[in-house]
Parts: structure tokens; sequence; C-alpha cells
């Protein structure tokens, strides 16, 4: 028998990549949504897997025998969603990232397994992207050598990026506004290959008045591993003049490994045109939701003791998140909405 699986919030990840996770993997079928948005009853991607909609959570808790729980809302409100469910019974459960907003509700998630013995997933999806993926198989594999530095650029235009040019859209109450929404990205595809971080330096700037209700509309950030000699630098603009522009290059001290997520290209030092290795590119797009959720499954069910995503690096990306959104807000003199 299939887990029964419902999502709350959909939003572009819910809709999307949460209930088509749940009817693509084996052991799950999606079976009821929450969204406060009654419209959202009629998408598609709820008609078509014939889930029941509610507009009243408690009611869907009430109502429905739910195995597994997608959190797909605005990180505000995921500890009291979460707390919410298992009041209700339900043990299973998979988090949206920004995983939560504080170092505290952090804290509180983690109780809910000591006290309820449920089992939580944090969503770090992109770490099963592809081309990230080719980038871990070459550093096990020894072919990177020793990780001395990574970049990882991400540029939008903001007049047409929907989080930047929202004014009230939910990611600019997070800690550093916008950025605080995707920066646990930059953050958790890092560890792997360097580690736990801390943070050396945050320059965040506002250059332009377009968009009054953004933190900045230039960041850059410096960490450090801890045990390691490598750095990461993250980038952020919003001042591109196309919608979307996002890399990671990891230089090592044997080649230099470049990915836009979804195809990885490795180069070999010291980059003679006849040693560059093409890109490995998979057929279509899949999201790294898939992988990441299927093995959540598998532990849930107890077939692993493996946590795909662990407290510790789910941890460090709140803690650091919060440190760095704090000191954009310091140096802009950003107050959240």
């Amino acid at each position: 028998m299939r887990l029964r699986a419902s999502v709350i919030g959909l939003g572009p990840a819910g809709r999307g990549f949460h209930l088509g996770a749940w009817t693509f993997i084996k052991d799950t079928v999606p079976t009821c949504v929450f969204d406060p948005d009654p419209a959202t009853a009629e998408l598609k991607h709820v008609t078509k897997k014939k889930c029941r909609h509610y507009t009243d959570l408690d009611r869907m808790f009430e109502e429905e025998d739910i195995d597994v729980l997608s959190i797909s809302s605005p990180p505000q409100f995921h500890l009291e969603q979460a707390q919410q469910a298992v009041r209700h019974g339900i043990r299973n459960l998979i988090i949206e990232k920004p995983l939560v907003t504080s170092v505290e509700e952090l804290e509180g998630l983690r109780e809910l397994e000591s006290q309820y013995g449920a089992k939580i997933c944090p969503i770090h999806n992109f770490k099963y992207q592809p081309g990230i993926q080719s980038i871990y198989n070459s550093f096990d594999k020894g072919e990177l050598g020793e990780i001395l530095h990574i970049e990882r650029t991400w540029l939008k235009c903001g007049d047409v990026a929907r989080m930047i040019s929202d004014e009230k859209h939910w990611s600019h109450a997070l800690p550093g506004g916008r950025w605080g929404e995707t920066m646990a990205h930059d953050l958790y595809t890092a560890m792997p290959l360097l580690g736990r971080l801390e943070l050396v330096h945050v320059d965040a700037r506002k250059t332009t008045g377009k968009w009054p209700w953004l933190s900045a509309d230039e960041v850059t950030i410096l960490l450090r591993g801890k045990k390691q000699r490598g750095t990461l630098m993250i980038r952020y603009s919003a001042n591109q003049q196309e919608n979307l522009f996002k890399h990671m290059t990891v230089h090592g001290s044997k080649a230099i490994a470049y990915t836009d997520g979804m195809r990885a290209l490795q180069t070999i030092w010291p980059y003679p045109a006849d040693e560059t290795l093409p890109f490995t590119s998979p057929e279509k797009y899949v999201s790294g939701h898939y992988p990441l959720m299927g093995q959540a499954v598998e532990f849930f069910l107890g077939r692993t003791d493996e946590r795909p995503i662990s407290w510790e690096e789910a941890g460090d990306v709140v803690k650091l998140t919060s440190q760095i959104g704090a000191e954009i807000e310091q140096q802009v003199g950003y107050s959240r909405t």
C-alpha cells in the first residue's frame, strides 16, 4: 500500500515539485492539498491528480488520513504548521527551504522529533541536481583534488523577477530580505566540498532606488571552511538585463568544474583545450526534489537509518543565513516588511 501524501502550499514549488514527486515516487500517492486561496483548487496540478482541496488546515487534518506531509508554504509558517500536523498524528514531514526563519524555530522543529517521534526532512534539492551531483562525483573520485575556492553567482533582472518586483512577496520578511530565500542553496551545495563553514565578510549595497522594499540590490558574501583552507564566494545582483544567470564554479588543486545546476563541465588543470571535457547534460529537466524526496520516503519507511539531510547541515544553513541576513540588514539599514 502506498503512503498517502499531502501538500501544504500550492505555489510553484508545492504544485510543481512536491505534487509531482509524490506522483512520481512509487511508494506514494498524493491525496489532498491545502492552500488558503480557493482558486488553487482549479489548478491543473490539483485537478489532474484528483486531490481533495482544503482551505482549512485543521479540517484537512481531521478528515484525511495522511502518511507523509509536504510543507511548502512561506517559511514563516513552517514551524506552526509542522506542530499542527504532529498534534494530529502525522509523523513524516518534508519541509521546503528556507526551513525556518530563526535558530529558535529550528530548535522547535527538532523538539517535534524528540517529543513525538516525528521524522523531518528539510528540502535541500539543489544538491541532487545532475550538474551538482556530477561535481560531487568528481570530487569523491579525487579528480578535483583539494577544493581551494567555490564561486556561486546568482544574477537576476529585478524588473521581472517576481520575488524582487513584488513588493508584498513573503521573502522580503526573511533575514536579509529576498536573498534569505535563495541563500540556503548556495550554502548547502558547498558543504559537501568544504565541510562546515564560517562567515568572513559581507558587502551589501543599495545602488538604485528602483525597488525600495528590496534589502540590497548588490551583495557579496565570503565564507571559509572551518577545517579546510577552501573558501566560498556568493554573489547576488538584481541588476542584470536578462532574467536569470546562476552558476557554481569549483576551483580544485587538480581541476576546475563548472555547473549551471543541470549541466556540468570539468576542465583539467591547466586548461589545455584538448583536455576539456564536454558538458554532461540530462535529456530533460528533473528537479532535485524527486531523488531527495524518494530518499526521504526510504527513511520514513525505516528502510534506512540515514537521514537524507542531516540536522547538522540544516542547522548550519539556518544559523549562517540568520547571521548573514542580519549583517545585510545592518549595512543597508533594512527594515523587514
